[in-house]
This record gives structure tokens, C-alpha cells and sequence, in this order.
């Protein structure tokens, strides 16, 4: 990548006007002033770009590495078997000349002391958290299996999950770093999924138990699983065996993604740990629980995290430990400052993504320094908005602050391998940008046809109503209520949804609504008898008036109705009895003539994937790869709009290819 080549200045870009041009598109407004109107609305964001609300920076630095190679550890914390064990495996290796982090063999050192301290890691994203609590309890169970010299069966570490896409993540880590132990260390990953009795696979990984009745027979001394089957584990007959062999053996137990466990879901967690150890006959304080989260706090709320856990467990405080990391910032080389321009900086070897000269014109210059200092400093990240006022003192040279997040992301001294200048090399400032697009709740229009805030518009001319706006006001800046915008699914004349309540007409209510939902096409199969569900408590404001279809009222500011003529503003209502287009008589089907403006997450993450898969780095093998090898993967809380999504994503993608 050539430093012209601004990589988040283009992502943001791109996907900000792919999603305005994909928004006006996908709504089907064939109005041309509209469509004008609505593409500067997008765009006249005070911060962010377009649909895009504003982005947010953090510096990522490699975190801390220990001066100890993982082979010293070998007979003192870890056993050499392990160490060997990590150490050959051909996936997910864990060299034993490789040097841990410093808050790994923290947390290695805390929970294998004999103290059985439980703890909390909060390390953030690519910190090596699995390795913090899944190195320790291999090496628990390694110990008693060569002290016993025979295969361990009941379960001693129990890791709960959130989720079964998690449970599986574990798979390859646990089969990898158990092989050397055949079948003296086993684990089995029992959900929803899992096999009753028998499975094709079992004879090729005799360190996985892969159906139920294995389980059942010979428990795994580690349980991979998740709170609901854990649940059905406590009160199902069948499942006995297991606790049965596992009683008096249980002293692990992990909470991954601890931060989802507040509230009630605490509560109901909390009393099921409690259950856990009761049915497995072992107390609280002779067990090591450990929870983990990116995203659960920091240094400065460890007792809060310490009481956490410790609440959820039910043991003493003073039992839990609370580790963090800390991010390994380079000393800038020792420059005198100048103030060479960005144009001036970026053309220093503009070609080459390592260059010492232009690193030293960066660690030289007053506006790099500062972006750098607020991005390691506070150790926090900060919105586009609030670096353009920090450094400039002028939160509208956001472009500018982008350009200078670009170079300085892509500027890298030379590591000290020749031949591979990557290697030891770190970015003048290693960046992960968070981009937050905003969801489309309806589109918001002014109910007077003479509103004087349209006037400097698109809208000036011919449009029925008064301004239209992307964000739900009460009133427009010319003092008149507003009112939802909706369309006729046949003709795409504009209508105002209100609904009548008491003598006033009010706003319609935006209920939730289910995201997925909003990409489905219905049509006249659905419900052809059926008429608009529920249109009858609402009131539709038309355009103009239809001597068949309309009756005249007005409405003052305060969306107090009256008789036509007597307020400020006068309205045109659709006849309850016949809801139907005004201008076309349609009448619609299941879900009414008309269709509002709501566009969801799928529909915007569907636009934003091919912009963002573009920036993508191509695999090795990038010739003989779909798409160069570029691969991302993105994530929703919904297993029914995960589906949907990626049916909808893999189709998008054919008919581009097509075409």
C-alpha cells in the first residue's frame, strides 16, 4: 500500500456515500427535488459523514511482552510437558521461544499459586485473554495426570459460554494443545449441537469426547458448554453420570464475556454457579472462577470488578485478583521539531510503507506528536470530532486529522530483519478505527405546504409538504408540527402519518421493530383479502385534497384539530373507511398502501461489505483465491437475522458477479 492510498479517510468515504446513494435508492423516492434534498440532508452532519456517525480512534500499540521466554518458565510455573506440548503443536502454537505477555504469567502466577486465587481479566481485544486462564488449567490437570499416570474422568474445569459460535472457537486450541496427551486429557464441547451416540470422527481425536453417551460414560475432565445446557445438565436423569463421576473433582470454573452477565442475567447465573457447586459437591473457596472481558472495565475499577466477581461466586474478595494489560509505547527518536507539511512528509519515500526518514519526519513534527500523545496518553479512545478540536482547536478540519491518521498508520521504521522489514517494526502510531453507521428511523416532514424553511431548499418549488428531515423533530424551524413521511407502494405519491388522540393529532409511535423484518418484500400472497392492519387508529395527511377520498381540518401549533379554516395550518385526512392512496385509489395489502422510511442494520452492513472487504489485506495465496483472499466476518445478536443476513449477502454477491 503506497501512503497515498489514505486507507481510512477511504473507507469512511466510500461507505458514507455508498450508503446515502444506497438509502435515497432502496426507498424508491422518484421525486427528483426530494432526492436532491434528502442527499444534502445526509450529508449536513455536524460530525461524522453522511449516514456515519462520528468515528472514534484508538492507538494499538503492542501490548507488553515479559523478558521471559515461555522454555524458562519450563519446571518452575509451567510443566515442561506443556511447554513442549504448546510448543510442537502445527495450529495455534505457543512457541517455547516465544516471549509471554507480562499480564500472562501475571495471571499464570496468581491462579497456580496455592492460595486458589480467582480472578478477573480485562485485558482488551487480541491480548491473549484464552491464554491467561486455558494455559494454567491445562497445566492443574497435566499435573495430576502424570502424578496419576492414568486418563483424568469427571470434570474439574467447567468453561461456560454465551454463546455456541464461542464454544466452538475453542475447539482447535484444546485439540491442538491436548494432543500430546491422547487420551489423558479430554475435553468435549457439549451444546445443542453435540451428537447423542455416535460421531465419524471420534477415533481421529481421542483427546475429544464427541457424542453425549461418551460424555455420559467417561466424563471429559474439561467441560466446554453454555448456561442453558449447563441447566438441563442439573435436572436432566440422563446427564447424571457426568456429575455423579465429577463430584468432589470440580475447581475450575471460567465465565467468558463476563460483561454479559448483568442484571438479571447475573442473578440467574449467580444461582446457577451456586447449583453447579452443590450438585458437583465442592464449596466456593476451594474453586478457582475466573471471568473475562474486553470490555468489563479498567485499572481504575478493580475493586469494583474484584466485588463483581466475587458476588457472582460467592467467595471473599480478598480471593480475587484483577489483571489488566498495558500497551508498549516506543520512545519517539530524540528530534528537534519542525513543521514540515503533511504534502512535505507524505512524499518522503511515498512509495514504501517502511521508510526511517519519513518516521523521523513525524516524530519532528508538533501535529504528529499531539495526535500521538492523545491516543497513548489518556489510553482512551477519541472521536474524528474531538481530535480536529484538540489539535487544531477547530473541530471542523476533520479531513485533515484523517489525512494525518493515515500517514501516521502507515509509516513504519525498519525492523531489524533485513529481508522482512515487518518483523519488530511498529507504525509510528498503530491505529483500529470504530465506524458507527446510523440506522434510518423514518424520514420527518413539516406539515405546511408554505413552510418557510423549505424556501433555500430542493424543495422549494413543487414539493406538497414543507422540509423534510432525516431526524424525528416535533416541530420544523418554521414553527409547524411535524409528522412521519411515508410513500404509496404504488405510485409513490407522499402521505404524513398521524394518529388522533383526544383533539390532537400526534406523532406515530416508533415501535420496535424487528430489524430483519424490514428487508422482507411482501406481496399479494401474504394476505390478498386482508386490508391496511392497522391504519384504522392512525390518520393519513394527503398531499391535496380528493373530493372521494379526503375531508378537510386544520391544526394549530400546538396539534390542537379544528374545523377547516379556523387554525394555522390546514390539513387534508384521509377517510378512515377507505384507506387508500390519494392520488391512485390503491388500497394496498397485508401491510397497508403505504411503506415508511426504516432501514436496519442488515440492510446498511449488506452496503458497507463490499467497501470494507475492498480494504481488506489479499492472502498469501491471493491469485488462486475468491476475492484475492480477502476475507472479514461480521457479527449480530440474532441467530434468525444471522441467516438471513448471510443468505442475503451470498445472493447480493452472485448477482453482482453476474452482472
Amino acid at each position: 500500500m503506497t501512503i497515498n492510498n489514505q486507507y481510512y479517510k477511504n473507507i469512511i468515504e466510500q461507505v458514507a456515500d455508498r450508503s446515502v446513494e444506497a438509502t435515497i435508492s432502496i426507498l424508491g423516492i422518484t421525486d427528483e427535488s426530494l432526492r436532491l434534498h434528502l442527499a444534502e440532508e445526509f450529508n449536513k452532519q455536524e460530525k461524522g459523514f453522511g449516514l456515519l456517525a462520528d468515528p472514534i480512534f484508538e492507538a494499538t500499540f503492542p501490548w507488553e511482552k515479559s523478558d521471559t521466554r515461555m522454555e524458562d518458565l519450563s519446571g518452575d510455573l509451567l510443566l515442561p510437558s506443556l511447554i513442549k506440548a504448546m510448543d510442537s503443536a502445527s495450529e495455534h502454537k505457543f512457541g517455547k521461544d516465544w516471549f509471554p505477555y507480562k499480564h500472562q504469567i501475571k495471571a499464570w502466577n496468581s491462579v497456580l499459586s496455592e492460595s486458589n486465587k480467582s480472578m478477573v481479566v480485562t485485558s482488551g481485544t487480541g491480548s491473549g485473554k484464552t491464554e491467561c486462564f486455558m494455559v494454567p488449567i491445562l497445566n492443574d490437570l497435566a499435573s495430576e495426570y502424570e502424578e496419576t499416570g492414568e486418563p483424568l474422568t469427571g470434570v474439574r474445569a467447567l468453561f461456560l459460554y454465551p454463546l455456541n459460535a464461542l464454544i466452538n472457537s475453542q475447539r482447535e486450541r484444546l485439540r491442538a494443545w491436548t494432543d500430546a496427551y491422547d487420551d489423558g486429557l479430554r475435553f468435549c464441547l457439549y451444546n445443542g449441537n453435540t451428537k447423542e451416540l455416535k460421531h465419524t470422527d471420534q477415533g481421529k481425536f481421542p483427546n475429544e469426547i464427541l457424542t453425549r453417551k461418551a460424555m455420559r460414560d467417561t466424563p471429559a475432565p474439561m467441560l466446554v458448554t453454555n448456561a442453558t445446557m449447563l441447566e438441563y445438565m442439573l435436572v436432566r436423569q440422563i446427564d447424571e453420570p457426568i456429575i455423579e463421576q465429577s463430584k468432589g473433582k470440580l475447581r475450575w470454573i471460567v465465565l467468558d464475556e463476563a460483561h454479559t452477565y448483568i442484571g438479571s442475567q447475573a442473578a440467574e447465573i449467580s444461582l446457577l454457579l451456586r447449583r453447579v457447586l452443590h450438585a458437583f459437591g465442592v464449596e466456593a473457596k476451594d474453586v478457582r472462577f475466573i471471568a473475562t472481558s474486553a470490555t468489563i472495565g479498567d485499572k481504575g475499577s478493580a475493586n469494583q470488578l474484584q466485588e463483581y466477581l466475587a458476588k457472582l461466586a460467592g467467595i471473599n474478595v480478598d480471593q480475587v485478583v484483577v489483571i489488566g494489560a498495558e500497551r508498549s509505547v516506543p520512545k519517539l527518536p530524540s528530534i528537534a521539531v519542525n513543521q514540515k507539511s503533511l504534502t512535505e512528509i507524505r512524499d518522503i519515500d511515498e512509495k514504501e510503507a517502511f521508510s526511517e526518514a519519513r518516521y523521523n519526519a513525524l516524530s519532528a513534527n508538533s501535529i504528529a506528536i499531539k495526535l500521538r500523545e492523545l491516543l497513548t496518553e489518556n489510553k482512551i479512545p477519541l472521536s474524528l470530532f474531538k481530535l480536529s478540536s484538540l489539535i487544531f482547536q477547530d473541530s471542523g478540519r476533520q479531513d485533515e486529522v484523517l489525512s494525518w491518521i493515515d500517514l501516521s498508520s502507515n509509516t513504519s521504521r525498519p525492523g531489524n530483519n533485513k529481508k522482512d522489514p515487518s518483523q519488530e517494526s511498529v507504525p509510528f502510531l498503530p491505529l483500529r478505527g470504530h465506524l458507527f453507521h446510523q440506522v434510518l428511523s423514518g424520514l420527518w416532514c413539516c406539515v405546511d405546504r408554505n413552510c418557510s424553511s423549505k424556501k433555500e431548499t430542493y424543495l422549494s418549488d413543487d414539493w406538497a409538504f414543507g422540509r423534510v428531515y432525516s431526524k424525528r423533530k416535533n416541530h420544523c424551524d418554521c414553527g409547524a408540527p411535524i409528522f412521519e413521511l411515508s410513500f404509496c407502494n404504488e405510485c409513490n405519491t407522499p402521505h404524513l402519518i398521524g394518529i388522533e388522540s383526544g383533539g390532537y393529532l400526534i406523532q406515530s409511535d416508533l415501535n420496535s421493530v424487528d430489524e430483519f423484518s424490514l428487508d422482507y418484500e411482501g406481496s399479494e400472497e401474504d394476505d390478498e383479502d386482508s386490508s391496511v392492519s392497522d391504519v384504522s387508529e392512525k390518520m393519513l395527511i394527503a398531499p391535496s385534497a380528493n373530493t372521494e377520498l379526503t375531508f378537510p381540518l386544520s391544526i394549530d401549533s400546538k396539534r390542537k384539530l379544528s374545523s377547516p379554516g379556523m387554525e394555522s395550518f390546514d390539513l387534508d385526512i384521509l377517510n378512515p373507511d377507505n384507506t387508500s392512496c390519494s392520488s391512485c385509489g390503491y388500497s394496498g395489502y397485508k401491510s397497508g398502501f403505504y411503506r415508511r422510511s426504516l432501514l436496519g442494520t442488515p440492510f446498511y452492513i449488506s452496503n458497507a461489505v463490499p467497501t470494507l472487504l475492498d480494504a481488506c489485506q489479499e492472502s498469501e495465496q491471493a491469485n488462486d483465491r475468491p476475492n484475492r483472499g480477502k476475507r472479514l466476518i461480521t457479527f449480530t445478536d440474532s441467530r434468525q437475522g444471522t441467516a438471513r443476513i448471510s443468505v442475503k449477502i451470498q445472493q447480493d454477491a452472485e448477482r453482482d458477479s453476474i452482472r
